[in-house]
């Protein structure tokens, strides 16, 4: 068995003197193996998910893992009920007395029914396993939220603080403290109520601190300096852990730190509280005060009872006036508001929203953090919103259609800068005010409007269109009108809308732009609907990545073009979805690049000037041969004839070019033109990333989050952040609870898993995937390579050779359907290295880098060279594969590599004697 560190509880092998991780002292594996157990086993290894524990708990999910044991979200089968189930570490449950003791706390801690405390249930025993049952609250813990916003808003912070007062109040009443008192055992639900968890392991008032050899009951950072000794604790000692809590909310950091948890403890006890307001200074001078009392380190000069914090808290609430609200940077929404109510007034709406935001994953930290600043656009500045439907729910896509084929025409219109319709469809069917909308867009005007189709039996029949343009500055409506026409008229009315706007906003139109709103996309109505229908289905295709969906849409544009072959923009749109098919891997073969071509070539035939036909080759060319000076020569043309025309194929193009900044300077722009784009401000962050520019990052990777919670590569790359910028696994595996598991972010935890050298539960992990390989951009995922590295990493050589053999086979069949993908060639480089093949496994790994060089693609390239990098590693070339880290580590390629990931990564460890590596990690 490996020995755990006391710190941050990572394994370490039998021999180990210092943790792996974190290089604390370690107890020699002879002093561990001498505490009494009372089962041959670890609860760990009794309980595995999936599985059913004790005959009536099934297993959902891990939570976590404290001082005193693991935790679980599990059903119990009796009740039909979700709990939280806690396996009490075999070292701590092999005394009975502590056992005794906890059973007799339970009596007290179920006694506690409060909003503001998690309810515990039992304390049982299955096979010599002692473990707690206690209510599952959904949510995030303190701690998470904390990290993610690295400094809470005064406002939050004392929203939270209430509650915590009021659940400690309670359970003080009742004769119960906690003694481990923590942010991460303080879990925010999702209407931002805070919980008091693990009260099952809290002492009766006045009992002696609970403490064995080997053990330690209580987390040093936020003990008091009683506790530390193991005198004798009363409520008073959980005062001073609220106050540590309240000291990191504020100022995003502990007060004490250290290398061990001895000498954080020694901290407590001699050293003085760096003032909260040197770290903060945001920090009402009430507020601190009492953070700083609740800290004496003479609890008879804390506060006495968390009534007095309470009261405290409430008196400060009272003083704060909107100057100093939560959220400093947002405008209020009404213009009529004065900025002169008293916090008072709005505190407890604004910081529960702002919670109940960070469960929209993030958007808490977008608000409550500087965002970045971006200039505005030039010229006047309009955004068309959805046209809302006023017909039955399956003409929904028929009124996208006309508010698209609106918004491209004003598009085209020099002066007026429209914000794109990805970023308007955020708007559909809310209730939003002009005034928010400006604020959050800023533009000057909003056009909006309703539609209705009044089919005839044959499917035609007429069309009601009122639209209406609105300044929002005054929420003036400056002009409306209703049209009424058949729908043979459609286009006609659509071009009627897009040129009064430009008339009521006093805009010129030249001659090619007013041929351009007169234009009609085709003469065959049946044509059209197909072309719109399959533009929603491809819309939710891309969206739940269904390949069906989006071979359903090709089939929808290919119809419609049946109809009429002349139909430019179903040829744009065909060809634009067979590229994203080829480049996003759903389908990488050279039959659908070239449908690609085909498609395009025939859309310039049709309309060789314009710009959306001209972008769809431009998209060809860069995605399908690497060729950025022919992309690029497109985008520049289509730029100067359209200054607004959108921006973001140029800024990547710039960016596989190696040309970081001057892509940002283009995707910032576009971004102001497109603010309500989740991908692009997802694509910044990872730019960001790549130069190691780790808040920076975070900050556009929050803001992708709040546009779109649902947004899951986005929170899989704000979660990467911890490791990447600092080694730290746990801030990342915090941030990876806090959305669904899918089969995208089972890569992340398996590398984490790896880190931590927790080689059972990566294990665990790879037998319950519910799929073999998947494919993305860069990377090929393949469970039988996992297993390998995983394998290689525990000394198993045989199993190593097993799977190492069958993802060898299955590669090269994938390898001959499919030829020319470096994904698949850089995966079968690593299957040879494992079989020790090393000839055949550096030739296949350098036909990966050819294929996609740095010279070519500087965003994509060094993946390939990292993969190379290990299959030196394991071919036991260790100078090669040292030049190739110490060239990545020279280079824009953070969001691979970092110091933190060379030092934690197993895949290093036998480079970690070499002097050249040791340098390269200082």
């Amino acid at each position: 068995m490996g020995i755990e560190c006391p710190k941050c509880r990572s394994e370490n092998p039998d021999n180990s003197r210092f943790c792996n991780k974190c290089a604390t002292p370690l107890p020699s594996a002879k002093d561990i193996s001498a505490i009494p157990t009372e089962t041959g086993e670890t609860p760990a290894d009794q309980i595995i998910r999936g599985g059913t524990f004790a005959g009536r708990y099934e297993v959902i999910e891990k939570l976590g893992e404290g001082s005193m044991g693991v935790i679980y979200r599990v059903e119990d089968k009796k009740i039909n009920e979700e709990v939280a189930l806690k396996l009490i570490k075999a070292e701590i449950a092999a005394d009975k007395n502590i056992i005794e003791r906890f059973s007799n706390e339970l009596k007290f801690a179920r006694k506690i029914v409060h909003k503001n405390v998690g309810r515990m249930y039992d304390l049982n025993e299955e096979e010599g396993t002692h473990f707690i049952t206690m209510e599952f609250v959904s949510g995030k813990d303190l701690k998470s939220l904390i990290r993610m916003t690295k400094q809470m808003s005064v406002g939050t912070t004392i929203h939270i603080a209430q509650q915590i007062c009021e659940g400690l109040s309670e359970a003080h009443r009742l004769g119960t403290i906690h003694r481990d008192l923590k942010p991460s055992n303080i879990i925010i639900d999702k209407q931002g109520n805070a919980r008091i968890m693990d009260f099952g392991v809290a002492s009766s008032l006045k009992t002696r601190a609970v403490a064995g050899p080997g053990v330690i009951i209580g987390t040093p950072e936020y003990m008091s300096p009683e506790q530390a000794e193991t005198n004798d604790i009363d409520q008073r000692s959980d005062i001073y852990s609220l106050g540590v809590i309240l000291y990191e909310m504020v100022t995003g950091q502990v007060p004490f730190q250290g290398d061990t948890p001895l000498s954080i403890v020694a901290k407590h006890k001699t050293e003085i509280v760096p003032g909260p307001r040197t770290l903060n200074a945001q920090i009402p001078a009430a507020l601190s005060r009492v953070i700083l009392k609740c800290m004496e380190k003479n609890r008879e000069k804390r506060y006495s009872s968390a009534e007095d914090i309470l009261s405290d808290l409430k008196k400060i609430e009272e003083s704060i006036t909107t100057e100093e609200e939560v959220f400093p940077e947002r405008k209020l929404l009404t213009p009529t508001t004065k900025i002169t109510m008293t916090l008072k007034k709005r505190w407890k709406t604004i910081a529960a929203f702002a919670l109940v935001l960070v469960f929209a994953l993030s958007a808490f930290l977008y608000f409550s953090k500087v965002r970045p600043r971006l200039a505005s656009p030039e010229g006047t500045v309009l955004v068309v919103l959805p046209f809302r439907n006023l017909g039955p729910p399956e003409d929904e896509y028929f009124a996208d259609g006309i508010t698209e084929e609106i918004t491209g025409r004003l598009a085209a219109i020099h002066g007026l800068s429209v914000i794109s319709r990805t970023s308007a469809l955020q708007y559909k069917k809310t209730e939003k005010t002009t005034s928010t909308i400006r604020e959050e867009l800023g533009v000057d005007y909003v056009l909006e409007g309703t539609v209705r189709w009044d089919k005839t039996p044959e499917g035609k029949g007429r069309v009601r269109v009122a639209p209406q343009l609105i300044r929002v500055s005054d929420d003036t409506h400056i002009w409306a009108e209703r049209y009424d026409q058949d729908l043979e008229d459609i286009f006609t009315v659509q071009s009627e809308i897009a040129e009064q706007v430009a008339m009521q906003l006093d805009l010129t139109l030249l001659e090619p732009e007013r041929q351009a709103l007169l234009a009609r996309p085709t003469d065959n109505l049946e044509a059209y609907d197909h072309f719109l229908r399959a533009s929603e289905v491809e819309s939710s295709g891309w969206l739940h990545w269904d390949i069906q969906e989006i071979e359903r849409a090709i089939e929808m544009y290919e119809r419609a073009i049946e109809l009429d072959p002349n139909f430019t923009l179903a040829f744009i749109s065909l060809s634009l979805v067979q590229s994203y098919m080829y480049i996003s891997g759903m389908d990488h073969t050279e039959e659908r690049l070239a449908r690609s071509m085909d498609t395009v070539d025939r859309a310039l035939e049709l309309a060789p000037d314009l710009p959306e036909a001209q972008e769809a080759l431009a998209f060809y060319y860069y995605r399908g041969f690497l060729d950025y000076d022919r992309a690029t020569e497109i985008l520049e043309s289509i730029r100067r004839a359209r200054p607004n025309y959108k921006l973001s194929l140029l800024g990547y193009i710039q960016r596989r070019q190696g040309k970081w900044e001057e892509s940002l300077v283009t995707l910032e722009k576009e971004f102001r033109l497109n603010p309500r784009a989740s991908d692009l401000a997802h694509q910044i962050g990872l730019s960001y990333t790549c130069l190691r520019r780790y808040e920076k990052a975070e900050e556009w990777f929050d803001r992708a989050i709040m546009i779109d919670p649902e947004r899951v590569y986005s929170h899989l790359a704000r979660a990467r952040i911890p490791a990447l910028s600092q080694g730290d696994t746990q801030g990342t595996q915090v941030l990876l609870g806090t959305f669904p598991h899918s089969r995208v972010t089972e890569g992340t935890w398996i590398t984490i898993g790896m880190a931590e050298r927790k080689y059972q539960e990566v294990l665990e992990r790879l037998n319950f995937l519910p799929f073999d390989s998947f494919e993305e951009n860069y990377f090929l995922f393949h469970k039988n390579l996992a297993y390998a590295a995983l394998y290689h990493a525990m000394n198993e050589s045989e199993l190593v050779r097993r799977n190492a053999e069958r993802a060898r086979m299955d590669i090269e069949r994938l390898i001959d359907e499919r030829s020319g993908n470096a994904n698949l060639y850089a995966a079968l480089g690593l299957a040879y290295a494992y079989l020790g093949e090393s000839h055949e496994a550096i030739r296949e790994g350098t036909r990966a880098v050819e294929l996609y060089p740095v010279s070519k693609d500087a965003y994509g390239g060094p993946v390939y060279i990292l993969n190379l990098a290990e299959i030196y590693v394991l071919a036991g070339l260790y100078e090669e594969a040292i030049s190739l880290l110490e060239f990545l580590m020279s280079v824009p390629a953070g969001n691979i590599v970092s110091v933190p990931v060379l030092r934690l990564n197993p895949k290093w460890d036998s480079l970690r004697g070499h002097p050249r590596f040791q340098r390269l990690i200082q």
